[in-house]
């Protein structure tokens, strides 16, 4: 791609990105690797890139760092009295001009109000910030939760320009902004996969789970969840399908990600699923790639979501995908999934038993491999790369 081919000619070789990334020691998986992948995706356009995340310094004190307790205010620290300081040294220290891109809106308060260079941010989802203006998202900020998601809004508002992963996320935040340019300053940027998932076969498969002990998953078919333990997930529609479903069809359940609550062990009891229930505890990518390859299927009834990894994933790795239709999953699956109300627990079962026919199980497949195909790392680049690009071009003369 030409990085000279406006009217202006705004040529970004002239320029650097400089990604601002998260503070490692929280432990973000999704957004360390996310950063990772934009500096590579970005590098390989040609444009110049550079990283810059919070160092732990306070947060090294008194043993291992833990988001959580006063370890946490150590690491408020390092993130928002310190860091500050350095990112606006590191955004000014080079010879090129600078397009600085906060890859996480959780990190929004870094957009100063005085800048000479244009600020991006990528806002993922807003459903903390809604839950702390007291809309219903299924999440409960604490007091000092609420106060942390009106300074990441501010930060938002002052950005020359948000790019959010989904449609449904973009009129969250037209709607919150409280800015009549809102629309104009805010794109859609769909985001690749931060792994290259694909379809294993099953001998693979079952090599990788025998290695983590789970070689009995390959005795019978089993649906997959991918998520938590929060009520947004919905796990207990997932429990309950399963167990509909059971009733005609012996199966098994797998639950990765969060570690199992004790409310949710004691619904997989009362449900009569809990013999045949296994939990995997924070799978790693290749772990996960196995569970999609060898599922029936995804079962994804999230009330709630700013995106939808999983769907993605599973579409990836040849896994039939089951979703709900609400916020912004239905917008990720595409034509790749069957649709249900996140509560309608009778219609999941429904499509479980759907799926045993070989047909329509084939087509779903078919249709999730050419959704997946859309949210390439190489059509994310060159998303971003032109929205740096309309950055230069619509940011006020005091930045170019």
């Amino acid at each position: 791609m030409s990085k000279r081919d406006n009217a202006r000619g705004i040529d970004l070789r002239g320029y650097r990105v400089l990604l601002v990334c998260n503070y490692a020691p929280d432990g973000l998986q999704s957004m360390l690797r996310f950063g990772a992948l934009m500096e590579q995706a970005i590098r390989e356009t040609g444009v110049a890139v550079s990283v810059v995340a919070p160092v732990a310094r306070f947060g090294r004190i008194g043993g291992r760092y833990r988001y959580g307790g006063w370890k946490k205010w150590l690491g408020y620290l390092d993130k928002y009295v310190v860091f500050p300081t350095t990112l606006r040294r590191t955004a000014s220290s080079n010879d090129k001009r600078c397009i600085v891109h906060v890859i996480d809106h959780g990190n929004a308060m870094y957009v100063p109000r005085r800048r000479t260079e244009p600020w991006l941010i990528t806002c993922h989802d807003l459903l903390t910030v809604r839950a702390a203006l007291g809309e219903s998202t299924h999440i409960n900020p604490s007091r000092t939760g609420c106060l942390l998601q009106q300074w990441i809004m501010r930060g938002l508002r002052r950005a020359d320009h948000v790019a959010c992963d989904s449609s449904y996320t973009r009129n969250d935040w037209i709607r919150l902004a409280g800015k009549g340019d809102a629309m104009e300053r805010s794109s859609v940027v769909p985001i690749a996969l931060n792994h290259p998932y694909q379809q294993i076969s099953r001998v693979t498969a079952l090599i990788r789970l025998a290695q983590v002990g789970l070689g009995k998953l390959g005795e019978r078919p089993f649906v997959l969840h991918v998520g938590s333990n929060e009520r947004r997930k919905n796990r207990k529609v997932v429990l309950a399908a399963v167990a509909g479903f059971r009733q005609k069809h012996d199966c098994g359940v797998v639950l990765a990600g969060a570690p199992l609550s004790s409310e949710t062990l004691e619904l997989a009891k009362e449900l009569g699923v809990s013999g045949t229930l296994t939990e995997v505890v924070r799978p790693d990518n290749d772990l996960l790639e196995a569970l999609y390859s060898m599922a029936h299927a995804l079962v994804f009834p999230s009330y709630f979501e700013g995106y939808g990894w999983p769907v993605l994933e599973a579409q990836a790795c040849g896994c039939p995908v089951i979703c709900s239709n609400t916020s912004s999953v239905p917008e990720i699956a595409g034509n790749g999934a069957l649709l249900r109300e996140p509560d309608d627990q009778k219609g999941i079962t429904e499509d479980l038993l759907r799926l045993l026919e070989q047909a329509p199980r084939r087509e779903l497949i078919d249709r999730g491999f050419s959704n997946v195909r859309l949210y390439s790392v190489q059509t994310m680049a060159l998303n971003y790369t032109a929205l740096y690009e309309r950055l230069l071009l619509e940011t006020p003369a005091r930045i170019l």
